[in-house]
């Protein structure tokens, strides 16, 4: 019985690459294969349109009704395959028009629990193949595991493999959610050794992935430094209990394995320096990780470190740590250029010390500036951001941190010491989607305090982002005077919103981040039930909903609309209307606004191309607030995509 391939696409969106990936399979030299799609989108009608399309495919469709993830969608398309060989190929994931041929050649040749694994390449605008029908069969000894799990790189795309080593090495789900391929792949090379099993290695040519700005490898790299220690412990543990290496060989392989993923970038730098490109996951992990952490620190820097700065075009000094800020800064290629993006680098002082800037004099209503949330230590951050808005309201405000009773009571002294007046709550027994509970129980407890001192205005801000704009009370007071509030809502003014994380899109999702308003009217927007939804029941809300409904800037701001009498409809049009008639949008630029979490980038939803994730500008907001009659499209619901996971 001659094995057949499975070509397993767990779809989660980027129809319009998907598109390249069935035509890469339409035109494979040989036909004999079965394609499963899994999806767990609300993207049927158009995923199942482009599947018409491909009819001469034979493509089994599977849907799931709800959002599985990338490890359990993966999955559920293996469960559904008729072959026993599988291919995974994501949808940015091209094959040349022999790759399916040559690994079916490969199956007959060397039946059983075989694995085969492309050296893929990566590609931004077209893939070029090419097509060599070379292989290397590994030999699964300990020198060959020990080079294969810390020195190469691989992605799920790369892989066809007999799907009963899932049966065997227990891989139904996974713990892991960005590093799960890594997680799997090294599974897999710990089954082959113990099983003495074949590993069939194809140098670069037949499978190719497209770079794109909202690849998940990147957003990996980026964000998932923690699951890669866990995995690198869960490693080092399985190593040592089979008897492979011991903590000793586990630390030099590591070392070893550095040293050889930098001389390898070396030579292909000398090779060609014209048009050398660095790997992306060397270009984040050294670039963002070395000139944001290092640069900075009076360590030595290594000597690779510092090579890698000449690969990357900075010209690197011995003599001080304070030269290499001088040679990043200025020194380094102008402009600096990183996957087809211009990038530049913001400063912000760190201490109050350095913010030697103040505000005019001008007179002002009463106003309070209620900071909420948890004390962030590190830096001192939120005991230099109150440092720092003493200075930018000119000692003449009222500053209430409303923190929680676990605060270290010593470390809050600091705080009274300069005038702030501290609010302790007790943290609420549910924490509600996203912390919702945490951040109305504080806020509210701020707000009441504010009034209570008399204070008419308030602005509600957090303890882990800042802003650096002098005069900025002033600046607030101007737009209530040219915006006046509207006349149909029992409202004493406007409220003023930040751009930032306000979803042009999403239905009332104003960014609960930053908000500024005449007291009472700030007392009935947060005024909002706790949330006792259990996160079982959010499991059930389809996806789309739970973006639209059920986040909690969604969740707040329609409370609001129900304090003032509105009804909400949870429509665009009626958002936007909302929009028009109770607030004032703002970008965060105006506030010089700095929030150092998740991200080091400072534009971080603004992808230049039609998003879900547009954020609400002051232009925007303009348009709408000029225009009684503004332009609201019958299909603008479609508009909206569908939400992949969260």
């Amino acid at each position: 019985m001659i094995e057949k391939i499975s070509i397993v696409i767990p779809y989660h969106g980027r129809l319009s690459l998907f598109k390249e990936t069935l035509e890469s399979l339409r035109k494979q030299s040989f036909k004999d294969f079965e394609v499963v799609i899994s999806d767990d989108t609300n993207d049927t009608e158009n995923i199942k349109m482009l599947i018409d399309s491909y009819s001469d495919l034979h493509i089994k469709y599977v849907k799931s009704s709800i959002n599985l993830g990338a490890i359990s969608n993966t999955l559920q398309g293996i469960n559904n395959a008729s072959n026993n060989f599988i291919h995974i190929l994501h949808t940015d994931d091209i094959l040349s028009p022999n790759c399916i041929q040559f690994e079916q050649e490969l199956i007959n040749k060397y039946p059983g629990n075989l694995f085969i694994n492309h050296i893929h390449h990566a590609f931004e605008n077209e893939f070029y193949s090419n097509e060599h029908n070379e292989y290397k069969i590994e030999c699964p000894k300990t020198s060959w595991l020990k080079s294969k799990i810390f020195t190469d790189c691989t992605v799920p795309s790369a892989w066809c493999f007999n799907k009963k080593i899932l049966k065997d090495i227990n891989f139904t789900k996974g713990e892991f959610a960005f590093v799960y391929d890594w997680n799997f792949l090294f599974s897999v090379l710990v089954y082959l050794y113990k099983n003495e099993l074949t590993f069939i290695e194809i140098p670069q040519g037949y499978v190719g992935w497209r770079e794109h700005s909202d690849s998940e490898s990147t957003k990996g790299i980026l964000t998932c430094f923690t699951e890669w220690k866990r995995l690198a412990l869960l490693m080092a543990n399985e190593l040592q209990e089979c008897g492979i290496l011991n903590k000793k060989e586990i630390k030099r392989v590591l070392k070893k394995s550095e040293k050889c993923r930098i001389k390898r970038i070396i030579k292909d730098y000398e090779k060609n320096k014209k048009n050398f490109k660095l790997p992306q996951d060397v270009l984040f992990k050294y670039y963002w990780k070395l000139l944001l952490k290092f640069i900075y620190s009076k360590e030595k820097q290594p000597a690779s470190h510092r090579i890698i700065y000449r690969i990357l075009g900075f010209k690197i000094s011995k003599k001080s740590t304070k030269n290499y800020k001088k040679c990043i800064i200025k020194n380094s290629k102008v402009p600096l250029i990183i996957d087809g993006d211009f990038y530049n680098l913001k400063n912000f002082p760190i201490k109050a010390k350095n913010y030697q800037l103040q505000s005019d004099a001008y007179t002002i209503p009463s106003l309070c500036i209620v900071i909420q949330g948890p004390i962030v230590k590190e830096n001192d951050f939120t005991l230099e951001t109150c440092k720092i808005y003493k200075k930018i309201f000119n000692n003449s405000e009222t500053i209430i941190l409303s923190t929680w009773d676990t605060e270290d009571k010593k470390y809050l002294k600091n705080f009274e010491a300069i005038g702030v007046k501290v609010l302790l709550s007790k943290a609420p027994d549910f924490a509600g989607r996203a912390n919702l509970n945490y951040q109305i129980l504080s806020t509210m407890k701020g707000l009441k305090e504010g009034e209570k001192l008399g204070c008419e205005y308030a602005i509600k801000t957090r303890t882990d982002q800042r802003f650096y704009s002098t005069n900025l009370s002033r600046d607030l007071f101007n737009l209530l005077k040219i915006y006046p509030p509207s006349p149909n809502y029992n409202m004493h003014s406007r409220l003023v919103a930040l751009s930032f994380n306000s979803f042009k899109y999403r239905y009332y999702g104003i960014s609960d981040m930053f908000l500024f308003g005449n007291t009472q009217d700030m007392l009935k927007y947060w005024n909002s039930p706790l949330d006792t939804k259990k996160y079982e029941e959010y499991k059930t809300i389809k996806q789309k909903d739970l973006w639209q409904q059920y986040c909690s800037e969604t969740y707040i701001a329609s409370h609001f609309l129900k304090n003032i009498g509105v009804t909400p409809e949870y429509t665009l049009k009626h958002t936007w209307k909302i929009y028009k008639d109770l607030f004032i949008f703002i970008d965060k630029e105006i506030l010089d606004m700095y929030w150092p979490k998740y991200t080091n980038l400072d534009s971080r939803w603004r992808l230049f191309r039609p998003n879900m994730l547009e954020e609400m500008h002051h232009s925007d907001w303009l348009n709408l607030y000029l225009n009684d009659d503004f332009f609201i499209k019958e299909d603008i619901e479609l508009l909206i995509p569908n939400i992949g996971e969260n």
